[in-house]
């Protein structure tokens, strides 16, 4: 019996009186005969130890026998999770008889015994560069007695598998970054057994380069010492070293385990310097620096036919271009660059195709556009022509400017009082004369004034601008000399008398003029004594002048001058007549008093013809005639 009774506690702990107990009998338990629902496992690997396990219903306590039907040790038992040691491979029948007072259930189950797979895997490499390929062979895995149905990979260890191969042990794979690689292989039999194996793969490292080098800017020739001794191999291997010291893809040197180099730049350029490090294996690591050599550097810009005759080089946007003539077809041409320092260039655009037309090109910037003045030596007209847009890509249709007589030779444009205006020579009338347009843009243009007296002018006159007004020098045939004459008024309509400069017969048929510290001052040729001078004014209105300084008089020099400040200081690009060589000389002080010993830039033979020096974003450029190659040419300073 089970009695039951209550007993009240109030909050303070006391109790009161326990009630009557109540008394229920017990009730007697339902026994059941028991039941075998499942017995594990059905399967074992020979020679290893199992444990059987049966879940049954029914009423306790329950009596187990086995019967493990020669499987393994021990046959029989009474345990309800016997432990047997199974004996070879094979399919039995295991018994399992339960019971208890109400009955018995007896089951018969098979049981398997097989042996377990062995993985095996094959690399075909162990260690090596990346990206590397590597063969995996997966046929000496096993599985006795079983098939393997199925091959899984994964390649680089994470526990991961990146690829399953139904039947075929064999596969590849590339590994691209380097370190240790613990390639993975697990195979599936039949019976759904499995087991893995894994191998060991070094991807080598890459050397890590380290490059420092100085200087790595300078004026040629340069010399400079590379040292990459911080590179390492990540895996302890040694180094070797090779050297690419211009940047054409060709190592010039082999030092072997020195990590240091020197090398000479003899000539101007951008040099990509570039040290590849190697480690024992063959891995190899590069690191570069870029080396700025400054000096003269050339190149050809157009050199299609007899081409490049008359070149004008200006600041067109900020941008070297450069207008000039074809002689294959008489036609005007321009080109601009598409880098400011003219490290490249657009193409050519031809800009009068009429066949007769771009000798004596000046070009300028005019009211924001490029514009051409020139000669059409068929029609004997002075010419002009302006883009259609702020670079030259299009221009517009040429427009006369003057057409009474042979004019139009030896024309110079400039921008003078907010307009453009051409200073020429008026061949019918031995005379040379500047015209000015009426607009900024140059659509329309007022009359010709002449400059000096009829007769007197000859050789190749320059203008520029002097306190404001134009300014021309020009050489003076009847009385022979350098003379400088300064207009009256800033349109250039009315002129004063012209001053002689420099009274030694023969100087002044080549002159090139520009403003100093707001001074005019002239390069021209000495043609009686063959020799390069400039003069300089003391006051910007060029009322009177210091002596004129011969800059270069070794040979026939001094032919094609062409004037401009460099660095505050004035510099010379020119001819050397007698060896057709393109020279150059720069002043060593503002004034133009001493002047640095004069360098050859061109050798030709047959070059320096025409030429036109310009100062474009800080940078001397020098536009050319190669008559060796009937080429435009270009030299720039960076």
């Amino acid at each position: 019996y089970t009695h039951f009774a209550v007993q009240a506690v109030d909050s303070g702990g006391d109790r009161g009186p326990r009630s009557l107990a109540v008394y229920l009998p017990d009730i007697p338990q339902e026994v059941t005969a028991p039941k075998i629902v499942s017995v594990t496992p059905s399967v074992g690997y020979p020679g290893s130890k199992i444990s059987f396990s049966a879940s049954v219903t029914g009423t306790s306590p329950v009596n187990f026998e086995w019967d493990f039907g020669g499987l393994g040790e021990p046959a029989t038992s009474t345990l309800a999770n016997p432990d047997v040691t199974l004996g070879t491979s094979g399919s039995y029948e295991v018994g399992l008889t339960v019971s208890n007072v109400k009955g018995e259930h007896e089951l018969k189950f098979d049981f398997s015994t097989w042996h377990s797979p062995v993985a095996d895997v094959y690399a075909s490499v162990d260690k090596g560069n990346p990206p590397l390929v590597v063969e995996f062979d997966a046929s000496g895995s096993v599985s006795k007695g079983n098939a393997i149905v199925a091959y899984e990979w994964d390649f680089d260890g994470d526990g991961l598998y990146d690829l399953i191969v139904l039947g075929n042990p064999k596969t590849n794979y590339v590994y691209e970054t380097d370190g240790w690689m613990y390639p993975t292989l697990r195979i599936l039999d039949d019976k759904g057994q499995t087991a893995e194996a894994t191998a060991e793969i070094n991807i080598n490292a890459m050397p890590v380069v380290v490059l420092e080098a100085g200087p790595l800017e300078g004026t040629s020739p340069l010399s400079v010492s590379f040292d990459a001794s911080q590179s390492f191999d990540p895996d302890g291997e040694g180094l070797s070293f090779s050297w690419d010291f211009n940047g054409d893809g060709v190592y010039d040197a082999f030092t072997g385990a020195v990590s240091e180099a020197q090398y000479l730049y003899s000539l101007p350029g951008d040099f990509e310097v570039t040290v590849k490090a190697t480690d024992d294996f063959g891995a190899s690591g590069t690191a570069s620096v870029t080396v700025v050599v400054s000096g003269w550097r050339f190149m050809t810009l157009d050199s299609a036919g007899i081409v490049g005759e008359y070149p004008s080089l200006a600041d067109i946007s900020g941008f070297p271009a450069v207008s000039y003539f074809k002689m294959s077809d008489g036609t005007l041409r321009y080109i601009v660059a598409t880098e400011k320092k003219g490290r490249s260039w657009a193409p050519p655009v031809v800009v009068d195709p009429s066949g007769f037309a771009g000798t004596f090109t000046s070009l300028e910037s005019v009211a924001a556009r490029p514009a051409i003045s020139y000669w059409n030596f068929q029609t004997d007209d002075l010419m002009f022509v302006r883009a259609l847009d702020p670079v030259g890509g299009a221009w517009g249709a040429p427009q006369t400017v003057q057409s009474e007589g042979s004019v139009g030779t030896f024309n110079r444009l400039i921008i003078a009082s907010g307009k453009p205006g051409v200073l020429y020579k008026d061949d019918t009338r031995d005379q040379i004369r500047f015209i000015r347009a009426l607009d900024a843009e140059g659509q329309s243009w007022g009359s010709p004034a002449a400059i000096a007296p009829t007769g007197s002018a000859s050789g190749s006159p320059s203008i520029t601008v002097a306190a404001g007004h134009p300014a021309v020098s020009y050489y003076d045939g009847i009385d022979g000399g350098l003379k400088f004459v300064r207009a009256l008024n800033p349109e250039g309509t009315s002129w004063g008398t012209p001053k002689m400069i420099d009274a030694f017969f023969g100087s002044g048929t080549y002159s090139s003029m520009t403003t100093i510290n707001d001074k005019p001052a002239i390069a021209y040729f000495d043609e009686w004594n063959d020799d390069l001078k400039f003069v300089m004014s003391f006051n910007p209105l060029g009322d009177d002048w210091y002596p004129p300084i011969i800059i270069d008089s070794v040979g026939d020099v001094g032919f094609f001058p062409s004037l401009a400040v460099f660095n505050g200081k004035p510099a010379i690009a020119y001819q050397d007549r007698g060896n057709s060589k393109l020279k150059f000389a720069g002043a060593s002080d503002s004034s133009g008093f001493n002047w640095d010993a004069p360098e050859t830039l061109d050798h030709g033979p047959n070059t320096g013809f025409q030429v036109s020096f310009k100062v474009i974003g800080g940078v001397p450029c020098i536009a050319y005639y190669d008559g060796r190659n009937l080429a435009l040419r270009f030299a720039a300073w960076y």
